[in-house]
């Protein structure tokens, strides 16, 4: 039996977020349903679509649709909505864009639902490195070689010429 707070507050959360999010069994008539979902959470006993939507909840995404096209970069968000149905587990190809894409989600909680969302906080998370600096930084190391190269080069070509100059200097008389 549900008590008429939580049913209230059950609805305003399905009134104010089922047009975008869509995640709970694609209904926001049925609040019974979604105090299911809701004390299955409590007790760690979710499906893998069902933890999916608290990522998408807790990165604030909007829909399954979104997270497939604009996070995951798919074609469609067939991949991911086929994940709604019972019974069905998420391809190799899915577990490894979500661990690269949110490295911040304990997979082992993702996986078999032990565990918290997040990986632990104590550990220091290694500084990200955007693709554009590293790309800058090796373009940097590449033509720093380069130069030096060309700079080694160039004086060795100075010497020479003044060498040449000096023998010249020596060898032409003076008039």
């Amino acid at each position: 039996v549900i008590n008429a707070k939580l049913y209230f507050a059950l609805s305003q959360y399905i009134f104010r977020y089922s047009p975008n999010i869509r995640c709970k069994h694609e209904t926001n008539a049925n609040v019974a349903n979604l105090f299911e979902i809701k004390e299955r959470k409590m007790k760690k006993e979710t499906n893998f679509f069902e933890r999916l939507c608290q990522i998408l909840e807790h990165y604030d995404i909007k829909s399954v649709n979104s997270f497939a096209i604009n996070y995951l970069k798919y074609d469609s968000p067939e991949k991911i909505n086929r994940l709604k149905k019972p019974n069905t587990n998420p391809s190799y190809d899915i577990l490894c864009d979500i661990a690269n894409k949110f490295e911040s989600i304990d997979m082992n909680w993702l996986l078999l639902g032990k565990g918290n969302m997040l990986k632990d906080e104590a550990v220091t998370p290694k500084p990200e490195v955007k693709v554009a600096d590293q790309t800058s930084f090796n373009y940097l190391l590449d033509r720093y070689e380069k130069l030096a190269i060309e700079n080694g080069k160039l004086t060795t070509e100075l010497d020479a010429m003044k060498s040449a100059l000096k023998k010249d200097a020596n060898s032409t008389p003076i008039y």
